[in-house]
């Protein structure tokens, strides 16, 4: 039968294109379609159950390859988490000398003392701008780093539901595995008794549809879980001939108050000499 079906289809081919013109190629999908169809009727079950086994074995090493790059994104996770932490502290320390630095200056004075040492107004003025500015720029830093960790985190957690959803699947296709071949030697055995039936094969078509959605899935997952890490550079090379750092402070602090000193952080004395 499946010969024959061949054979018919190839000679309707051929004089398709000798008599019908233009509507051969009509002819010849639908010739296509019949032989398709004719080819797989003709498959035993069992190599189609077969085929749906192997297909589900494939997927164990996507799987791997997933678990993979999701832990990787988990170390990422930490050492972001670790660096916010880092930063945060960093930034605690410096909000404080600038506070003390700011306080020093509204009292005119030619010298000030912090931690034992003597330094000249200029030299508080100076040391203030360029805290001042370190201090805005890591707070910025600080910020996309956030943003950063909360698109890695939630990606993260949706790609582990992806990964523990294919799993679930995966599982399921080998139990379906396992009783369509159940199914199909308690029908051979009916058959081998004598006794005609029909088989009724739309477990192995839902074996077939499930494995193609999971495939699809897995496809996603691997996009998903890429990242991209956001670095924040930038180089201010315009600086204003005047400005009033004691000022700008007051306006970027309006309404906060000194943060708490951060342990092991370096005394700071208060004493002004005018």
């Amino acid at each position: 039968m499946l010969k024959k079906a061949i054979i018919i289809g190839l000679g309707v081919t051929l004089v398709g294109g000798v008599l019908l013109g233009t509507n051969a190629a009509s002819y010849v999908r639908t010739t296509a379609s019949v032989v398709k169809d004719e080819i797989q009727g003709q498959l035993p079950i069992e190599f189609e159950i077969k085929r749906a086994e192997k297909l589900i074995e494939e997927i164990v090493p996507e799987i791997q390859a997933c678990k993979k790059v999701v832990a990787q994104e988990e170390v990422e996770v930490e050492y972001l988490q670790d660096e916010i932490s880092n930063l945060g502290q960093s930034q605690s320390k410096s909000e404080r000398k600038i506070m003390v630095q700011k306080v020093s200056l509204e009292n005119q004075a030619a010298y000030y003392t912090f931690g034992g040492k003597r330094y000249s107004r200029v030299e508080v003025e100076s040391d203030l701008e360029r805290t001042f500015e370190t201090f805005k720029n890591r707070e910025s830093l600080v910020e996309s780093k956030r943003r950063l960790l909360k698109a890695r985190s939630d990606s993260l957690i949706a790609a582990k539901q992806k990964l523990e959803s294919v799993r679930m699947e995966k599982a399921k296709m080998e139990n379906m595995v396992q009783s369509l071949y159940a199914n199909l030697r308690q029908l051979q055995a009916v058959e081998n008794s004598g006794t005609r039936f029909e088989l009724n094969d739309s477990n192995l078509t839902k074996a077939k549809e499930v494995l193609t959605h999971c495939k699809k899935r897995l496809d996603v997952l691997s996009k998903m879980i890429e990242g991209e890490s956001t670095t924040v550079t930038g180089i201010n090379v315009d600086a204003p001939p005047v400005r009033n750092v004691v000022q700008e402070v007051d306006r970027y602090f309006a309404g906060r108050t000194i943060a708490p000193e951060v342990d092991g952080a370096d005394e700071i004395d208060l004493a002004v000499n005018r």
